[in-house]
């Protein structure tokens, strides 16, 4: 995860594959342990399709609220709920694949 915080550009998203399979548990206790044990600049922003985004602090509330607007817009048929996750206000983001219109 360091690494991937030192690569990415302060605009930039970073993906975290697997966070809930049950598969590859250690995806999520490497994410868990890290925010438990530093403070990040990057921070958990949605969790979508097994997926969970991080984005830069200084971006997260723009990000937050932009895509929250841009779901509820384009692609009203996809549920989402604000969770938090390691102290930081986040999207959990539930396609509606039954419809034509999921954007995952």
């Amino acid at each position: 995860m360091q690494l991937a915080f030192d690569l990415t550009r302060p605009d930039g998203i970073i993906f975290v594959d697997d966070y809930y399979n049950p598969s590859w548990p250690g995806v999520q206790e490497a994410v868990a342990k890290y925010y438990l044990n530093n403070s990040a600049r990057f921070v958990p922003l949605l969790f979508s399709c097994g997926k969970l985004f991080l984005c830069n602090l200084s971006f997260h509330a723009t990000y937050l609220e932009t895509v929250a607007r841009f779901l509820s817009q384009h692609f009203p048929s996809t549920a989402v709920k604000r969770v938090q996750r390691f102290g930081f206000e986040t999207l959990t983001v539930m396609p509606d694949h039954k419809s034509n219109d999921y954007l995952f």
